[in-house]
């Protein structure tokens, strides 16, 4: 929901409408995987998150966190992927919940009422397999309800795409599940493989990265630089910025640019803040990227 003091979703749908006018789409960000700590879900559907035990949060206090709802007082999990400790500021949503994941295709539903596209954070943790070797045991709904073990993504796309068949997906996705999740319903995946290959100098990986099957080439999101990764233009040194550039944005995919990558920006900053420094237009970069974007 559209914030008051930005103008509410009526706002919005006026922004919408002049986007529509130039020929543009607007893409908004899909968290599916977790909720900030002040969701109302917490106090209201606390089945609806993975929930531990005194023992862990013992044990792992920078996993858990202990809450009061109105179910009583419970310990619940923070988000995270297998790979690394939790993030402190949000919960774990627990998708082997029926409840939840009705909720969150209502979720879904709505956002896609008020964009034409989203991009999914970290698509990859919804996976049967990969949610399941996160959370194990945890993972079974505390409510006694049956666990369901079914992709989420296949219903969630399907749902959306009832009244919205232009309706456009793309996946965060990382440890080569990009396949999979374009096989569930993505229209876009995150490439990553490619951009750590060029990263690594490994030519004959981009070579062989780009001989994958053209169905599965054209559905790749290629960039070089996004939030989460340092800037492209500190990263690339002059001239091997502009070739990985070339074998990136000269290929079949979505083409995905990140904001300040044609001034070369080089400072990477936090997603948490509101500001960042002031930096100067590398002119010579600039203008390869106005001719780049000439040619596409």
């Amino acid at each position: 929901t559209v914030a008051r003091h930005l103008g509410g979703d009526a706002a919005l749908a006026r922004l919408r409408e002049r986007l529509r006018q130039r020929g543009l789409k607007l893409m908004l960000d899909f968290v599916p995987n977790h909720v900030a700590l002040d969701h109302p879900w917490v106090a209201s559907h606390p089945e609806f998150l993975v929930q531990g035990d005194d023992a862990l949060l013992r044990d792992e206090p920078q996993n858990y966190k202990p809450v009061v709802s109105a179910h009583g007082d419970a310990v619940i999990a923070h988000g995270r992927d297998p790979y690394f400790p939790g993030w402190p500021d949000t919960y774990q949503l627990n998708y082997r919940h029926r409840g939840l994941r009705d909720a969150m295709i209502a979720e879904l539903v709505r956002v896609a009422e008020r964009c034409d596209g989203v991009r999914c954070d970290m698509a990859m943790l919804l996976l049967p397999d990969v949610f399941r070797r996160t959370w194990g045991e945890l993972s079974v709904p505390v409510d006694g309800s049956t666990p369901v073990d079914e992709p989420f993504w296949p219903e969630a796309v399907t749902a959306v795409r009832r009244d919205r068949l232009d309706f456009v997906f793309m996946a965060e996705v990382y440890w080569g599940l990009e396949y999979e999740l374009q096989q569930q319903g993505f229209d876009y995946t995150y490439d990553k493989r490619h951009y750590d290959r060029l990263h690594a100098r490994d030519t004959d990986g981009v070579r062989n990265h780009l001989r994958a099957a053209m169905s599965f080439q054209r559905k790749s999101a290629r960039f070089l630089e996004n939030h989460d990764e340092r800037r492209a233009a500190d990263v690339f040194a002059p001239g091997m910025h502009q070739a990985a550039a070339i074998l990136t944005f000269l290929v079949p995919g979505l083409r995905f640019f990140h904001d300040g990558q044609f001034a070369g920006r080089k400072v990477h900053v936090s997603m948490h803040l509101g500001r960042r420094p002031a930096e100067p237009v590398d002119v010579e970069l600039h203008d390869f990227y106005e001719r780049l974007v000439g040619c596409l």
